[in-house]
C-alpha cells in the first residue's frame, strides 16, 4: 500500500515540474529563466507570443507550419480574415434571381454568408456581385428585411473559383429558395460577331410566375448569339466592329413578339439591360453602356453616318424589305401632333413632294418642331403606315421612327 502511494505521488511530481518547466521562459535581456510574467532577476516583461497557427481547409487541425501537422496539406496563402464581404482566397461570382409579386409578400429581402451580411435586395430587384471566400462550405441566409422569422436558407462548398446562384421567392411565413446552383467559373463565352471590338454583354432576364414564360432568342446584329431559357440570362462577350449595333430578343421560334436596343460601340465596351417577356412582346429596361443610363444609347455621328437615302416609291412598292434598316429624309414640315412626354407625330413632305410619315420623341431641352421647318430626319423605317384621315379615309405611306432631327 505505501509502494503504491509513493508511486502515486511520484507521478504527481513529475507532472507538476513538467508543467512548471513547460512554462518557463528566458528573459531576452538578461537571459534568466522565469515562469511569472516578468523577469525574477530585472524585472523585464515576459514577451508576448505571437499565434500564427491557421486552420488547415481539408481537415480543420490548427498548425502553425507552411504545412498541415495532421495530413500535411499546404498552408493556403492569404488566409487572413478582411473586412466586408471579402472574405478568403477564392473568387466567386452570385446572381440571384428575385421572383416579384404582384400583391402580397413585397418585402425587401437582406442576404447573409456565413453570418455576413452581403446585400438588400429591394423586392423583385435581382442582384449579381463578387467576392472572395475561404475553401470549404459556406451558408447563405436570406430573410425579410429587419426579421430574424420569416428566412431561408441554403448552402454550396467551394473549391475552386466558381458562380452561384439560385432564385427566391418572398412569402408569408419564409423566402422559398429554387433552382440552387454552383459552377466551376469559366469565364465568361466569346463570340466573334463581325469584328474584333470586345463588347461584355450582360442579360438579366425577370421570371414571371405564370404567363409568358416563353424562351427568348438573342441575336447581335441578325447574328444569332444564345438562347435564354426562361427566367435564365446570359453573360457574354461579343466581338463586334465598331460603330452601331443592334440586339433583338425575339420568342423563342416566333420572331413577331420581339423586342430590341440598339447602342454605340466604340473601344471596348459594357452593356446590360433587363428583358421581360410579355404577350406583346420582349420589353427592355435598365440599358446601361459602359455603366451610364443615359436614355440615348446611340452615337449621333455614327447613326448619322450609318443612315441611307432610299426612293419613296421603292418603300412604298416593297415596305417589308426597307423594315427595320436606318434612312434619312429630308423635307417640309406640313403637320405637326404635339403628345405626352415629348411625343411628336409628322407628316412630312420631300423634294418630291411625296409624304412621309414621322414619329419622334423630342428631348425635355430640345427645342419644338413647327410647321414649315425644313428638316432632316435619321431613323428607322417602319415600312408603310396606315392612318385614318379627318374625313373618315384610310392612308398608307412609309413611315420612320426618327431617332436624330436637324432643323435646317
Amino acid at each position: 500500500m505505501k509502494k503504491t502511494l509513493c508511486f502515486f505521488l511520484t507521478v504527481l511530481f513529475l507532472l507538476f515540474s513538467a508543467f512548471c518547466e513547460s512554462d518557463n521562459w528566458t528573459c531576452p535581456s538578461c537571459g534568466t529563466s522565469s515562469s511569472g510574467n516578468f523577469c525574477s532577476n530585472c524585472g523585464t516583461k515576459k514577451p508576448e507570443v505571437k499565434n500564427d497557427g491557421w486552420t488547415c481547409p481539408s481537415c480543420g487541425t490548427i498548425s502553425n507550419g507552411n504545412f498541415c501537422s495532421s495530413c500535411g496539406a499546404k498552408k493556403p496563402e492569404n488566409n487572413s480574415d478582411a473586412d466586408g464581404i471579402a472574405f478568403e482566397n477564392i473568387p466567386v461570382t452570385i446572381h440571384i434571381d428575385f421572383d416579384e409579386n404582384a400583391m402580397f409578400s413585397t418585402y425587401a429581402v437582406e442576404m447573409y454568408i456565413d453570418d455576413t451580411f452581403i446585400v438588400k435586395m429591394d423586392h423583385g430587384k435581382n442582384y449579381d456581385g463578387e467576392l472572395e471566400v475561404a475553401p470549404g462550405e459556406h451558408n447563405v441566409l436570406f430573410c425579410k428585411a429587419g426579421s430574424t422569422k420569416v428566412t431561408g436558407t441554403c448552402s454550396f462548398e467551394i473549391t475552386e473559383p466558381s458562380a452561384f446562384s439560385c432564385n427566391i421567392h418572398a412569402n408569408n411565413d419564409k423566402v422559398t429558395i429554387s433552382k440552387v446552383k454552383l459552377v466551376a467559373s469559366e469565364g465568361p463565352t466569346v463570340i466573334e460577331v463581325n469584328g474584333r471590338t470586345e463588347l461584355d454583354l450582360t442579360i438579366d432576364f425577370r421570371r414571371n410566375a405564370a404567363f409568358s414564360t416563353y424562351d427568348v432568342d438573342l441575336f447581335c446584329d441578325d447574328v444569332f448569339i444564345t438562347t435564354m431559357p426562361h427566367g435564365e440570362g446570359f453573360h457574354g462577350v461579343l466581338l463586334v466592329s465598331e460603330g452601331i449595333h443592334t440586339l433583338k430578343f425575339n420568342e423563342h421560334g416566333n420572331s413577331s413578339k420581339n423586342g430590341k436596343a440598339e447602342f454605340s460601340v466604340n473601344g471596348k465596351t459594357s452593356f446590360s439591360c433587363h428583358i421581360e417577356a410579355t404577350r406583346n412582346g420582349v420589353i427592355i429596361s435598365d440599358k446601361r453602356l459602359n455603366d451610364s443610363d443615359s436614355n440615348n444609347l446611340v452615337n449621333k455621328s455614327d447613326y448619322i453616318k450609318a443612315c441611307e437615302t432610299v426612293q419613296y416609291e421603292k418603300v412604298e412598292r416593297n415596305p417589308e424589305n426597307y423594315k427595320g434598316k436606318r434612312i434619312k429624309v429630308s423635307g417640309t414640315v406640313i403637320q405637326v401632333i404635339e403628345g405626352d412626354s415629348g411625343s411628336v407625330t409628322m407628316r412630312v413632305s420631300d423634294a418630291n413632294g411625296d409624304i412621309w410619315y414621322i414619329t419622334y420623341k423630342r428631348a425635355d431641352a430640345e427645342s419644338r418642331i413647327l410647321e414649315d421647318d425644313r428638316i432632316t430626319i435619321y431613323g428607322e423605317c417602319r415600312g408603310t403606315v396606315s392612318y385614318t384621315t379627318i374625313f373618315g379615309g384610310s392612308v398608307t405611306i412609309p413611315g420612320i421612327n426618327a431617332l436624330f432631327i436637324d432643323i435646317k
